[in-house]
């Protein structure tokens, strides 16, 4: 027994021990993103400056200084999460500042890219609804392609169900295929293969239409005490991108959230607190155009978190997974 106790005194100090090897790595890459950031966001905006006494147009310098503009405040967030992770004494909660700071500097060198496109004539000048609308567009075009995946599945089943080889059938022809007659045993092994690699991707292809992936914002809230807000959905194993919007103790009427949908809440286990997210993106773009008219609603706190496997993973990884 003095033995057993021992070891389990051994275990758990090695566990401490990784346990802080851990964060101290988890911390030093997410300094090192905020020097390289720091860096990148000091050139844009010289650069930006140098571009804005130029020969442009008054209505390009006019959009590009509104992209600084919103740089600036998602920079000032970032600074201002900084201090205050400087102040925290618990080193998780001291990360997730620093982790939330992160998400408001990438938001800055996006607007400040966009800026820069701006004078470039890359990014025509536009106003911030019609990049909203355009970047719903791009969602609903995904959804459209997920359902056309979802009728030529159908129609494969179909065809499986008459016994054709569907290993045969192009694009363009599905009918007067006949059944193949038999084959070798290493024929066969090659098929049975692409049989598989067919159904894994058909699986992945099905997960994806299962989960929508979208964002709109209605004239009244969609939830209600008959339609509550979803709790703990579980999310599809790739990277998606949403907009966590606050973190309460109790819950709040399934209506707090105005006319966001969709909106979903993920219940913390260990503190009891529920965080609540809206909308559901594929691309960090769609979900930074969709940031500003959550913000306009009155939810200023709102930022960009990224989900891969079903945990959070930083912006920086999300985005290099696309």
């Amino acid at each position: 027994a003095a033995e057993s106790k021992k070891e389990n005194k051994r275990a758990l100090k090695k566990i401490a021990n990784l346990e802080k090897r851990v964060l101290e790595k988890k911390f030093y890459s997410i300094d090192s993103y905020r020097e390289v950031n720091d860096i990148r966001y000091r050139i844009f905006k010289e650069k930006i400056n140098f571009l804005r006494e130029g020969e442009a147009t008054k209505d390009i310098v006019k959009q590009a200084q509104e992209y600084q503009k919103n740089a600036e405040i998602s920079y000032q967030k970032a600074l201002a999460l900084r201090n205050e992770a400087e102040k925290a004494n618990q080193a998780d909660r001291k990360y997730d500042k620093l982790a939330i700071a992160n998400t408001y500097e990438i938001l800055a060198l996006e607007n400040q890219k966009n800026a820069l496109a701006t004078f470039a004539g890359i990014l025509p000048v536009k106003d911030q609804k019609r990049k909203i609308r355009e970047s719903l567009s791009r969602v609903s075009d995904q959804q459209r392609k997920m359902d056309t995946i979802s009728v030529d599945l159908k129609r494969e089943k179909a065809l499986r169900e008459k016994g054709t080889d569907i290993t045969k059938i192009s694009k363009t022809e599905t009918k007067g295929i006949s059944e193949a007659p038999k084959k070798s045993a290493e024929r066969k092994k090659t098929e049975d293969d692409r049989s598989g690699q067919a159904r894994f991707e058909r699986e992945r292809r099905s997960e994806i239409q299962e989960f929508k992936y979208e964002f709109t914002i209605l004239k009244t809230s969609p939830y209600s005490a008959s339609n509550p807000i979803p709790v703990n959905v579980t999310l599809p194993e790739r990277v998606i991108y949403r907009i966590q919007l606050a973190v309460f103790r109790n819950p709040v009427p399934p209506d707090y959230f105005k006319g966001l949908s969709p909106v979903l809440a993920e219940i913390i286990p260990e503190s009891g607190l529920t965080r609540y997210y809206t909308g559901t993106f594929r691309k960090f773009v769609d979900a930074q155009a969709a940031l500003p008219a959550v913000q306009n609603l009155g939810f200023q706190d709102g930022f960009i978190v990224a989900h891969f496997m079903g945990k959070k993973i930083s912006l920086n990884r999300a985005r290099n997974l696309e």
